[in-house]
């Protein structure tokens, strides 16, 4: 789960989560490329089931809607946290990580 990041809208995403005794599963509803991002969009209602909570102002949708992550500068991945990023280019693009 800490590999699926929410998606922006529905037709972005490539998984769909759902319940089974007790759980939150998730099926693929596109073909997922390899190194392609995992993305689920909850639905207002079926996040209120989950106890997923969303802030829906104008502000705070502007500011996710502006948020660009931590691109790599080798390739078109983008990471939602710094340290994501350094462990991909040490493993993916070691070269760039010792300079």
């Amino acid at each position: 789960m800490r590999y699926v990041n929410c998606a922006r809208d529905e037709e972005e995403q490539n998984l769909v989560a759902f319940q089974h005794k007790g759980n939150i599963l998730y099926r693929c509803c596109k073909p997922i490329a390899p190194r392609q991002e995992l993305l689920v969009w909850y639905g207002e209602d079926y996040a209120k089931d989950l106890g997923i909570t969303f802030d829906c102002s104008s502000k705070a949708r502007r500011a996710v809607e502006s948020y660009q992550g931590f691109p790599c500068s080798q390739c078109p991945l983008s990471f939602a946290v710094e340290i994501y990023l350094q462990r991909h280019i040490k493993r993916s693009h070691p070269e760039e990580y010792f300079t």
